[in-house]
């Protein structure tokens, strides 16, 4: 089978004849498109009209699969055209990958040993830990290769040539090898389409990185993609300012002036329901058991369990409403033990929790009836 996207990266229409039709797809005698492979997905587009959504590669057979009907015969000419927007796209960032992988086996020695190009994202990763102050210093030598215009070339070394080249491949290679070459950057096994020359990848920008399997793994996005990112966050960035009513370039330090604004209000309300919880306790005359059913909730509902504990002489169970059924609850003993009340609450009340040295905390789903009922009945 002729690989035409081998010849002709740019090739955008072609005729082929069908030379068979299975299960797994149409078999051409030549073909422009490019079958998954290399951690890239496939090219897409059409068969005299008829849609080619998955191009596969088996035993060295590249199926074309599509979703419609085959009106096709064996022996048939057929038309081939390109969704070449999808295959630019995959051609810009293909080789901003070759680039930054490149640069990374030069600088640090690291190998990249992952390769994942689909319409969603791009990641690559690599042998080492890329420290995170190098990152940006990647990204500015991939986009001055980018900016040197460099021409990129493949090439088929024969048996002996490649024993005297340098190149970086994912796996070994017993079979043909082609090599593409940025030179000065990088040569590498691939055995997909690129761009002709460096400046036509337009932008290379690391979007992310992370710790992966003792390694780093990049998320990277080049050319048109990486201007719709660029856009798309310009745009979000440009609405959070005007939100803030800060400068564009400021909108992280008006976010972190909200968070602090933020927090500092939240500590004054945990304060002043602090404050009314030990008020509230005031309310409560000494007993032997003090049952007390309130609003509070969270450190305020510690405050007023243990204000009320002063006042109970066997126990306090301090109730606080979260919603229309869900009471947080903090029990605490003077000494009586209340392992068995709050295992036989929690059963009854669809509660959960339990503590130890006299104290319970947790949570029931109930109506504040039912807890009046259930210390009523549990003969206390």
């Amino acid at each position: 089978m002729e690989r035409l996207y081998y010849e002709d990266a740019y090739l955008t229409e072609f005729e082929a004849v069908v030379t068979d039709i299975t299960d797994k797809g149409i078999v051409l005698d030549k073909t422009a498109f490019f079958p998954e492979g290399g951690g890239q997905s496939s090219d897409r587009g059409t068969l005299s009209g008829v849609t080619v959504s998955d191009v596969q590669e088996k035993d060295g057979v590249i199926y074309h699969i599509t979703n419609d009907m085959i009106p096709f015969c064996i022996g048939e000419t057929v038309k081939g055209k390109i969704d070449f927007h999808k295959r630019f796209s995959d051609m810009q960032n293909h080789s901003g990958e070759h680039i930054v992988s490149g640069l990374i086996h030069s600088i640090f020695g690291f190998e990249n040993v992952g390769f994942h190009l689909s319409e969603s994202e791009i990641t690559l990763d690599f042998s080492g830990v890329i420290p995170n102050e190098k990152i940006s210093e990647i990204e500015l030598l991939a986009n001055r290769a980018v900016w040197d215009n460099t021409e990129i070339t493949a090439f088929y070394p024969d048996s002996e040539e490649r024993k005297n080249i340098s190149y970086r491949s994912k796996k070994k290679i017993d079979s043909q090898l082609r090599l593409v070459e940025i030179k000065g950057i990088d040569i590498c096994a691939c055995c997909a389409p690129h761009v002709r020359r460096t400046g036509e990848i337009g932008l290379i920008k690391i979007v992310g990185h992370e710790k992966h399997r003792g390694g780093t793994r990049l998320y990277i996005l080049c050319g048109e993609r990486a201007l719709h990112d660029y856009s798309m966050k310009q745009t979000e960035n440009k609405k959070i300012g005007n939100m803030l009513k800060a400068k564009e370039c400021e909108t992280s330090l008006a976010v972190e002036a909200l968070l602090k604004k933020k927090a500092e209000l939240e500590y004054e309300i945990i304060r002043q329901n602090i404050e009314s919880a030990k008020n509230a306790a005031d309310a409560y005359e000494k007993n032997d058991i003090i049952i007390a059913v309130d609003r509070f909730t969270g450190q305020a509902l510690t405050h007023f369990a243990n204000a009320l504990k002063e006042k109970a002489e066997k126990f306090v169970a301090a109730f606080g409403k979260t919603d229309e059924s869900t009471f947080q609850y903090m029990i605490i003993s003077n000494g009586v033990d209340i392992s068995g009340l709050v295992k036989s609450m929690n059963s009854a009340l669809c509660g959960r929790g339990g503590g130890k040295n006299g104290v319970a905390q947790g949570s029931v789903n109930c109506e504040k009836s039912e807890i009046s009922n259930f210390f009523n009945n549990f003969g206390i």
